[in-house]
């Protein structure tokens, strides 16, 4: 049966990976209070459509810190993505580029950052954690000779909670599908972790690169702020998708008063819920210049490679295009908060 859309890719993904990577890839951290609400607080958002508009031409392009994208969806970095189908993220990185649009290069990838370059055809974002100084400098360092667009930090996941499917199915991870950015650092791989990150951390990470600057992670409005003074260019609102800390607040809810907090200037993105076409323009109108997708790329990864990744894009392109339609709008810079009503009750 043809899938239609992302719910079906769901479906067929779950149908053909085996129980402890699908675990892997759906779960998240303790009671996964966090992933059910990064999805229902999107039903909790109504939408109140303009009529009597003219909507035959329709533009859904837009731009993320100066690089034009057909329609306001980028890949998520996902790491490990050759777990889910040997193309991994070389396949996810070109299907992004089919659809107009880019990709954020996770660091744990499972072909180099380098490589992922090579076969593209323009600018993507490139990943990082920071596991220390040294091996942040060289990693941004490989991103800028490169040619990548921009440096994602995230700072989220630094400590996580404990991911019970993935305990109780004694989950084992092929190292060679997601360390290929890491093997010139031996001792890493020996003993992964991270060095605890402190504003400090982002003051110094702002320092080293002339690449813009884009924070993965935030839920506080506080943070957000002091972000903004320190000099990042952009934030992606969310909580990595409940799979580090339970009971975070949800992504979409997390959005207005971050809208509220920062400046004009200061381009926000939501990361985490998004299933449909009109979940972008619920966020679209909530304050994000656009969303990021994660866990839909490796069902469609998981199904049909580098084709899945580009039907799963085909698909909430087309649902958003008709979102727009629908709501009476034209142009992206249309969305705004008067499209929609809402109560997170939070």
């Amino acid at each position: 049966m043809t899938n239609i859309n992302i719910q079906d890719y769901y479906s067929s993904a779950k149908s053909i990976l085996p129980k402890s990577l699908w675990d892997f890839m759906e779960g998240g951290a303790s009671d996964e209070l966090t992933i059910s609400m990064n999805k229902n607080d999107f039903n909790k958002i109504q939408i109140i459509p303009r009529r009597m508009v003219n909507i035959k031409q329709r533009d859904t392009s837009t731009s993320v810190l100066g690089q034009k994208i057909q329609f306001p969806v980028i890949l998520a970095p996902i790491g490990g993505q050759r777990h889910f189908h040997e193309d991994g993220v070389l396949g996810s990185t070109i299907a992004a580029e089919s659809l107009g649009t880019i990709n954020i290069i996770a660091t744990n990838s499972g072909y180099s950052l380098e490589k992922v370059c090579e076969k593209s055809k323009k600018p993507h974002w490139f990943q990082i954690y920071h596991y220390n100084k040294n091996i942040t400098r060289d990693l941004i360092s490989r991103a800028e000779n490169s040619g990548y667009s921009a440096i994602c930090l995230t700072v989220d996941g630094v400590i996580s909670d404990r991911r019970e499917r993935d305990i109780r199915n004694n989950l084992i991870l092929e190292e060679s599908k997601w360390n290929a950015n890491l093997i010139n650092y031996p001792k890493l791989l020996k003993n992964l972790s991270f060095e605890v990150i402190t504003y400090k951390t982002i003051e110094w990470v702002r320092e080293i690169t002339n690449l813009p600057l884009v924070i993965k992670g935030i839920i506080s409005p506080e943070d957000a702020k002091i972000l903004e003074k320190i000099g990042v260019n952009g934030i992606v609102v969310s909580n990595h998708g409940g799979r580090t800390t339970d009971a975070v607040q949800s992504s979409i809810s997390a959005l207005p008063n971050i809208k509220n907090a920062v400046s004009k200037e200061l381009e926000l993105y939501l990361d985490s819920g998004i299933r449909r076409g009109m979940d972008v323009i619920k966020a679209i109108a909530l304050g994000a210049k656009a969303v990021l997708i994660g866990r839909p790329i490796l069902w469609g990864l998981s199904t049909s490679g580098q084709k899945g990744v580009e039907n799963i894009l085909k698909i909430i392109y087309e649902e958003f295009d008709l979102a727009m339609a629908g709501c009476g709008k034209t142009k992206i810079n249309q969305i705004d908060s008067k499209l929609v009503k809402y109560n997170f009750n939070y």
